[in-house]
């Protein structure tokens, strides 16, 4: 009895960790000229993953794998784009999948909620301005949200053929869901299964002291 009761315990341990394993995400993107990505619900971003450190020429060479957990209840991703003057755009891959070819939705322009932003010329043309995640939380809530424009002109194109378009020297987001490029993401538990959870953690403990 006590082997059966070990033995259903560690299933379901193991099955509530895979729930919560790891995911390695891939990025081959270029953005005229920066970009950081988010993570976060439909409502809102939860966290700050990526912020890209290189220029728009170097960003397909540069691009790469990174990994992270997803934690319950995060769905979408956010790919923030800031150009920094001239034709806007950013295009390319995320997890190999074309990223003007899921559904995505595009925020207004942020760029007025960004620090110094009008006068980071430099920065932005060398890929190297960074944002904060508190500048982009406090923003996202006052946005508007609408459809992408697509073209098959500017730098974002090198990577796809196809690049989403963006006015000049502005900020926006493009919001999609984490599914669409193949991740899984965890449910947020029921309190039965966090109940459970705990009761399976007890019986453990118990029978290790027996």
């Amino acid at each position: 009895m006590k082997s059966i009761l070990r033995k259903s315990a560690l299933g379901a341990f193991i099955l509530a960790t895979t729930a919560f394993s790891q995911a390695a995400v891939t990025l081959q993107i270029i953005s005229d000229n920066d970009f950081a990505v988010f993570v976060g619900t439909s409502t809102g971003v939860t966290r700050l993953i990526y912020q890209n450190d290189v220029s728009w020429s170097a960003q397909v060479s540069a691009a790469g794998s990174f990994a992270f957990d997803f934690e319950p209840g995060e769905t979408s991703i956010y790919l923030l784009a800031m150009g920094g003057g001239g034709p806007e755009n950013i295009g390319g891959m995320m997890n190999g999948v074309d990223l003007t070819t899921i559904d995505v939705a595009q925020s207004s322009n942020l760029s007025g909620s960004l620090a110094n932003y009008a006068t980071s010329g430099s920065a932005l043309d060398s890929g190297t301005y960074s944002v904060t995640f508190n500048e982009v939380s406090a923003a996202v809530p006052g946005l508007t949200w609408g459809g992408v424009s697509v073209t098959d002109n500017g730098v974002g194109t090198f990577v796809t053929g196809n690049a989403f378009e963006h006015a000049e020297s502005s900020a926006v987001i493009y919001r999609f869901s984490a599914a669409d490029i193949g991740v899984i993401v965890p449910a947020v538990p029921e309190p039965s299964v966090t109940l459970l959870g705990l009761a399976t953690a007890l019986v453990l403990v118990t029978l290790r002291r027996r």
